[in-house]
């Protein structure tokens, strides 16, 4: 098959030539999860699969918690499906923490500090309350906490990992972190191996043809983990052999994302 042919087969399965979805959650949801390191163009990511939505109707769905923005794969900010956010930050937290140790010692960090700035955000964020970056810094630095030298993202990226924070209304132009308990409470989880399948599907049927490499950096998952999601979703898969490399795609025109 020419290269040619899986870009214009990514870019049918990205909804970019035609979609039967009506509303900006189920594009998420049928993602897993999109980019949203920048508001805008995350906006225009979903708008450009929906014709005739609005900013309007978007940011509708986010101040109304069916799309979720918080710290995802990778240690980058996504949006999600409300249903979807904790199963999937149950999986991939492990592997954030992980990669992020070696920074966290370079900074003088360690799980104790974090524990302790998670037990401080949190309390902080009782009871409905929203803080700015910038606030929560002169929280932490009034209890006597170190956020210098990128030592906040730390602080952010594993309170959102954990499950303590997601970002909640603007307040001007800057966002706001809220607690993810009072913003969206009680969504499911997964055990690994169904998080692992489920992901997988999400992502082949909405990014394929893909291969397993591409799984694995797009989620941030190690090889080993995106394999055993690959095996488990290959009967709702297509294979294809390009060359002698394993492609995988959607199998026809259905694309159920569950």
């Amino acid at each position: 098959m020419p290269v040619i042919d899986i870009a214009a087969l990514r870019l049918q399965h990205q909804q970019l030539l035609k979609t039967s979805f009506k509303k900006p959650q189920d594009i998420v949801a049928f993602f897993g999860a999109m980019q949203a390191q920048e508001h805008a163009n995350s906006k225009w990511g979903i708008g450009v699969r929906l014709p005739g939505s609005t900013d309007a109707d978007i940011e509708k769905a986010i101040s109304n918690k069916s799309i979720i923005r918080t710290t995802a794969f990778r240690g980058t900010l996504h949006l999600l499906a409300a249903a979807d956010v904790r199963w999937i930050l149950q999986l991939i937290a492990p592997t954030i923490k992980a990669r992020m140790g070696s920074m966290m010692r370079k900074l003088d960090m360690d799980n104790a500090l974090l524990q302790k700035t998670n037990q401080y955000i949190a309390k902080a964020l009782q009871g409905g309350n929203h803080l700015t970056r910038k606030e929560l810094i002169t929280l932490l630095q009034e209890k006597g906490i170190n956020t210098d030298d990128h030592r906040m993202n730390h602080i952010i990226y594993h309170a959102a990992a954990d499950g303590i924070i997601c970002n909640g209304p603007l307040s001007g132009k800057q966002f706001t972190y809220t607690l993810l308990d009072e913003w969206l409470p009680g969504t499911a989880t997964f055990n690994k191996q169904t998080s692992l399948v489920t992901l997988a599907k999400r992502y082949f049927i909405s990014h394929g043809p893909a291969t397993l490499p591409d799984f694995a950096q797009w989620a941030g998952l190690s090889l080993t983990d995106a394999k055993t999601g690959l095996e488990g979703a290959q009967s709702a898969l297509k294979p294809l052999d390009v060359s002698g490399t394993a492609y995988w795609m959607a199998p026809g025109k259905k694309t159920n994302h569950t």
